[in-house]
């Protein structure tokens, strides 16, 4: 006959009495699961900004990889359309990147993560435009691509 105590009590014992949620949540508990919830959404947006900055940086170097097979006195058209076809498509990560990061208000936060990745991408157009061109790609010409790029 003795009671035990409810945190040693045999399993099922009480359990219903446990299980009851309260019929209010109390306020506090509301916003600890709001701002949770944000911290979530947060954490998750940066995960994908990561994730796309890394595949931004991997798929530079393949580019610039290509472009090292480039011969000295050839016109390489086939592997410039390949370099084309590659850049088309570090456009659009970081078209991606830009879609994920617009509605932050702490944007800049992320510049440091998402520099590298562009730090490749500038160094794969720029490796791409010499070996079309045989002349140094400005900062208008980056600009320009970068900004006459069509995601449809």
């Amino acid at each position: 006959g003795e009671e035990v105590p409810r945190a040693m009590a045999p399993e099922g014992a009480g359990v219903e009495a446990m299980e009851e949620e309260p019929e209010e949540t109390s306020p506090l508990l509301r916003d600890f699961q709001e701002l949770s919830s944000e911290y979530d959404a947060r954490n998750n947006r940066k995960e994908e900004v990561y994730r796309m900055t890394r595949e931004l940086t991997i798929r530079s170097k393949r580019m610039i990889f290509l472009l090292h097979r480039a011969k000295p006195n050839d016109k390489n058209e086939k592997l410039l359309k390949e370099a084309d076809t590659a850049s088309r498509g570090l456009l659009g990560i970081i078209f991606d990147i830009h879609c994920a990061l617009l509605d932050l208000d702490d944007y800049y936060r992320f510049q440091s993560k998402i520099s590298f990745g562009m730090q490749e991408f500038i160094e794969a157009v720029a490796f791409k435009h010499f070996v079309a061109t045989r002349t140094v790609l400005t900062k208008q010409q980056l600009q320009l691509s970068i900004n006459s790029f069509d995601p449809s």
